[in-house]
């Protein structure tokens, strides 16, 4: 597709919009110019460029490989950054980037549709791949992995495969609040690298909404 720009009567010049060279030829007939500036594209089209561009970037191809994955909430309770855990490991991001949960009920929910690809013998950590890849590490709570398992009950197997907002493991917790546990759960991805992540703006949350979406490269 090109762009026609007046120069004078006899020369024409036009620009290759694949390339962005620009070329000159004679010619005797007048053009008039139609040069589009991206500042003006939101006047052109009828909307914003933000949208211009993603709408743009679907219908000629440019995203197609670039699919949202939707990560959910591990159950009801309340969103806090990562960076905010009572744990270093998690705070520096050093397991991955995510957020973390302090959950209400005795209950927790699988936060994305994959497999469990990992117990924890001592039942304080599940590990899943999810159907695009996404490696996610669910650690329920801080020091829990010193009560060898004792108050959570797994409902799940290694390799079973899991739908988002399936139960997956049951925990007593007002048994675990009196003996003082930090029940503050991170949910994080492990290969944080291969992936671009959208934290959404959410505090209070249930077991069925959103908290992050990603998508790969």
């Amino acid at each position: 597709m090109m762009l026609y720009i007046k120069k004078n009567e006899k020369t024409k010049k036009y620009i290759d919009k694949r390339t962005r060279k620009r070329y000159h030829y004679n010619c005797n007939k007048d053009c008039y110019s139609s040069r589009l500036y991206l500042k003006n594209t939101f006047l052109f089209f009828g909307k914003n460029l933000e949208s211009f561009l993603y709408d743009g970037g679907i219908m000629f191809g440019f995203l197609k490989n670039k699919k949202i994955y939707e990560i959910y909430a591990p159950a009801d309770g309340k969103v806090i950054p990562l960076e905010e855990v009572n744990d270093k490991v998690f705070s520096k991001k050093l397991m991955g980037d995510g957020v973390a949960f302090q959950f209400s009920g005795d209950m927790l929910y699988s936060p994305c549709d994959g497999k469990v690809s990992m117990i924890f013998p001592t039942k304080h950590a599940i590990g899943f791949v999810c159907d695009n890849g996404a490696e996610l590490l669910l650690h329920i709570g801080f020091n829990t992995v010193e009560l060898n398992g004792e108050g959570l009950t797994c409902l799940v197997a290694a390799g079973e495969r899991i739908k988002a907002h399936d139960p997956i493991m049951k925990i007593k917790t007002d048994w675990m609040k009196e003996k003082g546990i930090d029940l503050t759960t991170p949910l994080v991805i492990t290969n944080t690298d291969a992936y671009q992540i959208n934290h959404l703006s959410v505090d209070e949350v249930t077991k069925t909404m959103k908290v992050m979406e990603i998508t790969k490269g």
